[in-house]
């Protein structure tokens, strides 16, 4: 399983997702969508996404992509 958070600093949502992944001690790769102007233009594009985070989670070739702060979805996507 592979994920990717794309979050920003300060985003309580962005804190909850990633202290969720960190108690389960799941790794993750964060991304600070600020840190490029590209980052959250494609986010919108590809996802439809309008806030953050973005976590994206492969597995088994399949790709889920849950949009802000979705515990519940994010469980079921990571069990």
């Amino acid at each position: 399983m592979k994920i990717t958070v794309y979050s920003k600093p300060a985003c309580p949502q962005c804190f909850m997702v990633k202290r969720l992944l960190d108690d389960k001690g799941i790794e993750y790769k964060e991304i600070n969508s600020l840190d490029s102007e590209e980052t959250i233009p494609m986010l919108k594009e590809k996802y439809k996404a309008s806030q953050l985070p973005v976590t994206l989670i492969e597995k088994e070739d399949k790709e889920t992509v849950i949009i802000g702060n979705r515990v519940t979805e994010l469980r079921e996507a990571i069990a």
